[in-house]
């Protein structure tokens, strides 16, 4: 069996959070919290770059906003993932370390039953998540980003 399956990150990729990426600076972890708390009101674009017929979301966003994040997925985006894997409730890691640990776990074959071949793209705003993408895992993986900005916030 061949499966079709993207990844997509969410925050200045395809949820425009440009205007609460202030609430972020300076970095501290009250500002994270306060940052994720309000990104069910972001605005969803580049919705035609999910070209998959199965999508799993990983997101730096924090486990408490889970149900926040399907809701603002599936009502204002209208993207139904498969998997949403999400950055556990205090962890501060680098985003690049995280997204790693995410993508190997998501191919622990007991754990979601995905093939790596069947991870067919991989879209992300960050230049060095899409190289990591592409240098550990093979995955093709292209920058799909909101404006002109790298999202630097983790």
């Amino acid at each position: 069996m061949t499966r079709n399956i993207q990844i997509v990150d969410l925050d200045g990729c395809i949820a425009d959070d440009r205007w609460r990426r202030e609430l972020i600076q300076p970095t501290g972890k009250d500002k994270f919290h306060e940052y994720h708390a309000v990104s069910h009101l972001d605005f969803p674009v580049n919705i035609n770059e999910i070209v998959a017929p199965e999508v799993i979301v990983l997101t730096g966003r924090p486990v408490a906003y889970r149900e926040q994040t399907l809701a603002w997925l599936g009502e204002t985006a209208y993207v139904r993932p498969l998997h949403i894997i999400m950055r556990n409730n205090g962890d501060y890691s680098n985003a690049v370390i995280l997204k790693e640990r995410m993508v190997r776990g998501l191919l622990d074959w007991n754990s979601y039953g995905i093939a790596q071949e069947w991870l067919t793209l991989a879209i992300d705003d960050r230049a060095d998540i899409v190289e990591m993408y592409q240098r550990v895992f093979q995955i093709p993986s292209k920058i799909v980003r909101i404006g002109d900005e790298e999202h630097i916030n983790g």
